[in-house]
Formats: structure tokens, sequence, C-alpha cells
């Protein structure tokens, strides 16, 4: 059976940070919502993450912030995402180019590409994957830059005239016009946009 899965907006819970329920997002509120629980230290950061695992909130973003506040070793390869499903853009990326999919990192200012996913069977479980995380990753100490608006469209303009961005095969199967690239973009533009103006 294939379903799809997407982040739907919800309020969120006491002591849940916005940025794991919130519909449309900013550059600035990865990084904050990130900084957030690096600040708190590893134990008490997975103690807090580990509290919305269970149903009916499990919320996806949780896997994202796992990605970022725990950093691959130095002899392993990058952490993988959360094992959720297909997306067809994402699978056309190269991940020696985009490590951190489905996010993206571009002078030090954070995207996220997608969050909606073609479902094959169940999604990894939130907390394997946190798991996952601690056994072959190394939590995050320096607090990630939080961008601006002028910062994270810096960052957003030298993305799209990156090599990596151009080897992406961006057309949509059956029509070869290369919408995929103004779709993501356009999503990239959006959480640019959502940043403050000065930070």
């Amino acid at each position: 059976m294939i379903t799809t899965l997407c982040i739907l907006a919800s309020v969120a819970p006491a002591g849940a940070h916005p940025f794991l329920f919130k519909e449309q997002i900013s550059c600035a509120d990865i990084a904050l919502a990130a900084n957030a629980y690096i600040a708190l230290g590893q134990k008490r950061a997975v103690q807090e993450m580990r509290r919305f695992v269970e149903p009916p909130l499990k919320p996806r973003r949780l896997g994202i912030l796992c990605q970022i506040i725990f950093e691959p070793k130095r002899t392993h390869a990058p952490l993988r995402a959360r094992v959720l499903g297909a997306n067809s853009i994402l699978e056309s990326m190269d991940l020696r180019a985009w490590p951190q999919l489905p996010l993206v990192m571009q002078r030090d200012v954070w995207f996220l590409l997608a969050e909606s996913y073609l479902l094959r069977g169940a999604p990894e479980p939130i907390s394997s994957y946190m798991n996952y995380c601690e056994k072959n990753g190394t939590f995050r100490k320096k607090p990630l830059m939080v961008p601006s608006r002028y910062e994270a469209f810096r960052a957003l303009e030298e993305l799209c005239e990156s090599n990596r961005w151009r080897a992406v095969k961006w057309s949509r199967v059956g029509t070869g016009d290369g919408s995929w690239a103004s779709e993501i973009k356009d999503v990239l533009t959006r959480q640019a946009s959502a940043c403050p103006a000065s930070n």
C-alpha cells in the first residue's frame, strides 16, 4: 500500500519547540530549534525529544533535528536521514553532493528541501532513528548561525548557481520541462523570505 506522508499544521504541545509543528518554517526557525536543543546538552536534549515520539504526536521534524544536532563522527559517513519512503526529487540527488538530505546547508544556512514522501510499508520509528544518531554521531556543541533574510537569500542564490544544483535531474518524468527545480526553489525562497530582516 502506498500513501502520502506530509507535515500537518497543529498546535505545539506544552514544552515542544514550535518548529516541530508549525506549518511554514524559515531557515532561521531551523537554526533556532537546533540551537534550543544544543543548549540543553546531549542528555537533556535527547530526553526532551523522546517525550514526543509516541502517538498521536511523533512529529517527523524530530528526525530532521536529530540529523542536525548530531554530527557524523570523523571516521563515519554522513548521518543518513530517517527512512520514510520515496521522494522523486530527492532520489535524483547524489548523496556525495547532498550529504544532509532532505536538508541542505549552504554558507552555514540550513534549508529543508522536502517533507512529502510516498510510503511503502511503515516508516522507520523515530525512536530507532534517534538511537542511530546517538550511536553513529557526535552531539553538536557549537550553535548554528541564525540567518537574516539577506544571508538566507545570499545562500540560496549561491546554491542555485552551484554545480551540485545544476547536476540534479530536475525534469518531471514524461515532461522534460525541469519544473521540479522551480518548485523546490519556491519552497526554499519561502524559507528565506520568512527569516527576520536582521538577526
